[in-house]
């Protein structure tokens, strides 16, 4: 890994409104059923401008869940619960927020009859408890089921309750979004933005920015990684004209610490720049493969468009097949290992054989977990690339599983070619 040197700077507060998300329903906490609601709930929030203060999961317990409102509404401006609205006795949400704010259940007589309407004889057991709703709330209206959301407020603070089956949820949003924009009278926008590197460990990105998160408060920075790859998401929260002017400071800032080692944002991946890159340059590319099995032409292949550019890969496994299909001489294998640069060098040179494009790789190595020795242990990879004539080597030591070592190799060999672009 390269090292690098790092310098100071830093920025200003963040405010605005905040919210609880809660969602409900004992089967998220026991992981029969994926949270989807939590995030398109965040996502929404952001893009109105609001500051997710936290999301958590309640089971279908009436006092925990009042717990949490009651904390919930000394904190935040806005609470939003889904889940157990239904028609059963563990749909407890309605009945705990009446309480919790201490707004009595009324029974809607529209809506009552217009659950017996759509459900026929199974309505009148429905509405007999999805007819109640929390006095002076406001309805939104389910198209897709029979329970209906609920805006109820309490004093400055507004609690909505949404259903918990994910489509109905969503059919809900657009009304409850208007909502809020008018009462909460939002001005103020949340835009974030992903920086993405290749190359350099977290811990090395953290020193050199430790600055920015001592002092940063908006815009916020944040890093998650993954062997191999690192993100640090900046998130600014103001006006939406002045979003971008926040948010540009620090962003001039990483890219003089890490640009050598940034290939893109928010939804980029090192194969799709790549093969925009070749189409923009008309180029070429073809590779050979070992230890990746192919996993780099899959990815590039995975790219709409991508003929155009990738002639193909050469998957050669086995010691044989570099032979075969390569034509690596047996003595180099024997001399120097399949795992070596002097067989990498002759695989790129069958693979420039095979294929003839502007730009061609290869790679070999140890995925492991076995197979390793004291000298190549599981994770050493030797790459070659051919651009243009000009031949560049590289060796590494990966870490982690098999899937992690394979998926490091192909970053670093698609990151590798996407360099020579800039």
């Amino acid at each position: 890994m390269r090292h690098i040197q790092c310098s100071g700077e830093g920025t200003i507060e963040m405010k605005g409104i905040s919210a609880l998300i809660i969602n409900t329903g004992t089967e998220l906490l026991l992981g029969r059923t994926v949270n989807t609601n939590a995030a398109f709930i965040a996502g929404r929030l952001s893009e109105l401008g609001i500051n997710c203060y936290r999301i958590t999961c309640v089971g279908d317990n009436c006092g925990r869940l009042k717990s949490e409102i009651e904390r919930g509404l000394k904190l935040n401006r806005l609470i939003i619960i889904t889940g157990g609205l239904g028609s059963t006795v563990d749909d407890i949400t309605k009945e705990t927020v009446a309480e919790a704010v201490g707004i009595p259940l009324v029974l809607n007589r529209e809506l009552e009859k217009s659950i017996k309407i759509k459900y026929g004889k199974s309505g009148r057991a429905r509405s007999s408890k999805e007819a109640f709703i929390i006095k002076g709330s406001i309805l939104l209206k389910n198209k897709l089921g029979s329970a209906p959301g609920e805006i109820i407020r309490k004093g400055k603070k507004l609690i909505v309750i949404l259903p918990g089956v994910p489509n109905e949820m969503k059919t809900m949003f657009p009304e409850l979004e208007k909502f809020i924009r008018e009462t909460l009278n939002l001005r103020r926008s949340i835009f974030s933005l992903t920086v993405k590197l290749i190359g350099l460990r977290e811990i090395e990105i953290n020193e050199c920015i430790k600055d920015i998160f001592e002092r940063s408060v908006n815009p916020t920075i944040a890093l998650t990684a993954v062997p191999g790859e690192v993100k640090i998401r900046l998130t600014a929260n103001t006006e939406k004209e002045k979003v971008r002017r926040l948010i540009r400071p620090v962003l001039n800032r990483l890219k003089r610490e890490f640009g050598d080692f940034i290939y893109g944002y928010d939804d980029d991946t090192p194969e799709g720049l790549l093969i925009k890159a070749l189409m923009k340059n008309g180029m070429t590319l073809s590779g050979a493969e070992s230890c990746t099995g192919g996993l780099i032409a899959k990815r590039l292949t995975d790219i709409p468009g991508s003929s155009a550019v990738f002639a193909g890969s050469a998957v050669t496994y086995s010691n044989g097949s570099k032979s075969a299909l390569l034509s690596v001489p047996p003595g180099i294998i024997k001399k120097y290992g399949a795992v070596s640069r002097e067989s990498a060098a002759r695989m790129l040179a069958g693979a420039v054989k095979l294929f003839g494009t502007d730009i061609t790789y290869a790679v070999t190595g140890i995925a492991g977990p076995g197979g390793g020795t004291r000298d190549k242990p599981a994770g050493t990879v030797f790459t070659a690339l051919n651009i243009e004539g000009r031949i560049i080597y590289g060796e590494y030591r990966f870490m982690g599983n098999r899937e992690d070592i394979r998926r490091q190799t192909a970053d670093m060999v698609i990151f590798g070619i996407l360099k020579e672009f800039k």
